[in-house]
């Protein structure tokens, strides 16, 4: 995230005190000078601020800074997927040039509760903050079930709200609880608001073909919210499984990766994994936003293209043109890129959709 001076903001999920930091890198004052980094904060060694910073951090109109862990906050050990707690979010706030950390949520994966926030967070317009957790909720089938023997911990995953209080508090609320197929199950991606205020984000797995979803939530007042599918993939023919959250485009179009999928002529996986290398796609809707049209922008060979688009985010530049990363391909020389584990060869690719 860059602010308004062209300095760069983002979080590692490990190093600092072994918990991640959140960083911030300066410009050089002449051009071809080194940039220089400043560490704003070092999560606590044990994780009880939060641990493994995850998504993209985001500003408030006064210059804060805002995000979530996928683990840690103190105090949960015995839950699957939870490591000295099952996430946070927090806050940094500058003041007398020394960034402080608060922690507004720790999420327990109690109750209705989430379990490891992943992705961005969002604001919408009153200032409540959006976002969404892998796992946890209160989406209790047979489809995404208890992985813990009946302690309530459920696969599936939530939208969450946090409301600011007048005390400087925050107030967590879970609005919704993915389920099974028909709502998509495990966000990882986060969510961000699109033009009409709604909620989208993608959902890894669920829909009619449970190879993952685009989802869209619209608040409805008083803690009530709409789910909707926009988009269900279906494998070799549109890509699957979407880890990636999406980017908001003109008129309302939505950008986004799925990693696999595609049905090209390298295969990365096997044809019941979805088969291909992954794709990079936009949804356009209809003028009255009732119907979503995707456009397959590029489809993934496996070989000096890249292979298993894996970003946060795509970006769009002012000419429409679409940029992101691919966690593997390039290179199928194992040896020299010293990347073995990676499918199909590679060590990754920088990429450029022109439009």
């Amino acid at each position: 995230m860059f602010d308004a001076s062209g300095n760069l903001y983002g979080t590692t999920p490990d190093g600092g005190n072994g918990c991640g930091i959140v960083y911030e890198l300066s410009p050089p004052a002449t051009a071809g000078g080194a940039w220089a980094e400043t560490i704003l904060h070092k999560f606590d060694s044990n994780g009880n601020d939060g641990c493994s910073p995850s998504g993209r951090l985001i500003f408030d109109q006064a210059g804060d800074l805002y995000g979530g862990t996928y683990v840690g906050g103190g105090g949960v050990n015995k839950i699957l997927f939870c490591s000295n707690g099952c996430g946070t979010t927090y806050k940094l706030h500058l003041a007398d040039g020394k960034w402080t950390e608060s922690v507004l949520h720790r999420f327990t994966g109690e109750g209705t509760d989430g379990v490891n926030p992943s992705g961005s967070l969002a604001f919408d317009v009153a200032g409540n903050l959006w976002g969404a957790t892998a796992v946890g909720g209160a989406g209790d089938s047979s489809t995404c079930g208890d992985p813990n023997g009946g302690t309530g911990i459920f696969f599936c995953g939530t939208v969450f709200e946090l409301s600011p209080n007048a005390d400087g508090s925050w107030t967590e609320s879970t609005l919704y609880s993915f389920k099974d197929a028909s709502t998509g199950w495990n966000p990882y991606s986060g969510v961000i608001v699109d033009q009409a205020g709604n909620l989208v984000g993608t959902t890894e797995n669920g829909g009619s073909a449970l190879d993952g979803t685009v989802f869209q939530i619209t608040p409805k007042g008083n803690g009530k919210v709409e789910e909707r599918l926009i988009h269900q993939f279906v494998g070799e023919a549109d890509g699957a499984f979407p880890q990636s959250g999406l980017t908001l485009g003109v008129a309302g179009t939505l950008y986004g990766t799925a990693y696999v999928g595609g049905g090209t002529a390298f295969t990365c996986f096997k044809k019941d994994a979805g088969g291909g290398c992954g794709i990079v796609f936009k949804l356009t809707p209809s003028s009255d936003g009732s119907t979503w049209t995707e456009t397959i922008l590029y489809t993934f060979l496996g070989g000096s293209d890249g292979a298993i688009p894996l970003d946060d985010r795509l970006a769009l530049d002012a000419s429409g043109n679409v940029f992101g990363l691919a966690s593997s391909g390039g290179d199928f020389d194992f040896k020299k890129t010293g990347c073995p584990g990676n499918l199909p060869g590679g060590c990754g690719v920088a990429f450029e959709v022109q439009q």
